[in-house]
Order: C-alpha cells, then sequence, then structure tokens
C-alpha cells in the first residue's frame, strides 16, 4: 500500500509514488479535455458538470488514499524546499509540491477548464440572462454545479489532511477565492452591471420621473 512504499527499504520510493501519480493524473485529465474539447456548445455544460462531479469525487478519494504521502513526503519536501527559497530567494523558485488533492485540482485547472474556460462562462452568462427575462433554463441545477466547481476547485488550498483529535477546535477559515472571482465573479458582475443599467434606462425612457422613482 501507499505506507510501504513511503517506507520501502533500503530507500523509501515516496518521490518515485508522487511523480508517478502526477503523471497518471495529467494523463487521464488530458483525456478528458480530447472529449469535451468537440462537444457542441449547447450540451458543454452538462457534459462538463458530468465529468466534473466524477473527478471530483475521485479526488477527494485519491487525496485520503495517499493521506501518508501527503503527511510525511509533500510537506517535509515543503518544508525544506520552502526553508531553501528564504535563504535564497533570488536564485530559487517556490516549491511546487502540492498535495494530491490540490495537485489534481490545479492539473484539472490547468489542462481541462482554462482552454475552454471563455466558452463555458459566455454559456452561464447566457442562461443566467435568459432567467433574468423569464425564461427559467432547463438545466439549472447543471449551471448552479458548474458555478460551484469554480469555488470546489481551490478546497483543497486548506483543507488539512492530518487527523483531527476530538475535542480539538480549528480554526475556521474562508476557503480561497481567487479561481471563481477572476474566472467567473468578476464577469458575472460586469454583466449584471450592464443589464441592470440597460434596464434603468429603458424605465426611463418610458416612464414618467413620478413613475420611476416608484418602480
Amino acid at each position: 500500500d501507499v505506507y510501504d512504499i513511503c517506507v520501502a527499504i533500503p530507500e523509501p520510493l515516496s518521490s518515485r509514488l508522487y511523480t508517478s501519480m502526477k503523471k497518471c493524473i495529467e494523463m487521464h485529465v488530458t483525456s478528458l479535455y480530447e472529449k469535451i474539447a468537440n462537444v457542441p456548445s449547447d450540451d458543454l455544460l452538462n457534459q462538463y458538470y458530468s465529468m466534473w462531479k466524477i473527478y471530483y469525487k475521485g479526488a477527494n478519494y485519491v487525496h485520503r488514499l495517499f493521506g501518508y504521502l501527503n503527511n510525511q513526503f509533500v510537506k517535509s519536501k515543503r518544508s525544506v524546499e520552502g526553508d531553501a527559497v528564504a535563504s535564497y530567494a533570488t536564485f530559487l523558485q517556490k516549491p511546487d509540491v502540492k498535495e494530491i488533492g490540490c495537485l489534481a485540482m490545479d492539473i484539472w485547472k490547468e489542462r481541462l477548464i482554462e482552454p475552454i474556460l471563455d466558452k463555458l462562462i459566455s454559456l452561464l452568462l447566457a442562461a443566467i440572462g435568459q432567467d433574468r427575462l423569464g425564461n427559467v433554463p432547463p438545466n439549472k441545477d447543471v449551471i448552479a454545479g458548474v458555478i460551484s466547481s469554480f469555488l470546489q476547485i481551490e478546497e483543497f488550498e486548506y483543507t488539512p489532511s492530518e487527523p483531527v483529535a476530538l475535542g480539538v477546535k480549528l480554526n475556521y477559515r474562508e476557503p480561497p477565492r481567487e479561481f471563481y472571482q477572476e474566472a467567473f465573479e468578476s464577469r458575472f458582475l460586469a454583466s449584471t452591471e450592464e443589464y441592470y443599467s440597460g434596464l434603468a434606462q429603458k424605465l426611463l425612457a418610458d416612464m414618467t420621473c413620478s413613475k420611476y422613482m416608484e418602480a
């Protein structure tokens, strides 16, 4: 199992296991991208969300399965590399060893989301626009799920992999929202501003000032 590999004698195989796992995830996500790249626009959100649900569930399982690797190899390596970076910050890059769950999310983001991100956002904003007009999209659960995926992708950035003893309270931290804010929220707010600005102008043109204020 993972523990036996990490403590193998005469030489632990943690580094090889980590590298192999990274390559495996990269190959898997690349194959998923090849499938979704040519999906028609009218089915893209459905296909993306279907893939995401399976991948997200699998990433959680794998993250827990590799708990020993996360707790021992990854954290010790990041600690050593972090010290080196602090000492030679001018010459070295920041450590790039991540826990398996975080690694899986980064690969998903870089190899699958980013190449189709503009299409996804355009479809989401179009569906939201139709909803504002009273045309409720039939796949509203899918739309909500796709938007949620932009938040879930950063969950592993702050989730502790160590077991927590009973009675021990953790200081709650808000999960990172950087990707969600950059990928979706900023464009959603811009489209919302545009929609309500246009609506206000239309009302002002069609109504008297007093009626407009009442509206």
